[in-house]
């Protein structure tokens, strides 16, 4: 069966080659991860490029916060 992708506002957060979607909580991230995934060598995250995870359709919005290996995107 074919799985459904769906929109969802919330805040993406990288760590390493990890990425995990929080769910936007009045204008925070959630506790716990709603969806998650590992990049490939060759994946970066960019804004305005739509990427899949497993259960939700992610389009990059604005980098809030960079440190060297995380960060947290609004999508």
């Amino acid at each position: 069966s074919k799985k459904r992708k769906v929109w969802q506002d919330g805040f993406l957060e990288v760590n390493n080659r990890k990425v995990q979607l929080f769910a936007d909580e009045d204008g925070r991230p959630s506790k716990s991860a709603i969806d998650e995934m590992f990049l490939g060598n060759q994946r970066s995250i960019e804004s305005g490029s739509v990427m899949e995870l497993p259960g939700f359709l992610v389009d990059p919005d604005d980098i809030i916060d960079e440190v060297s290996l995380y960060d947290t995107v609004s999508v």
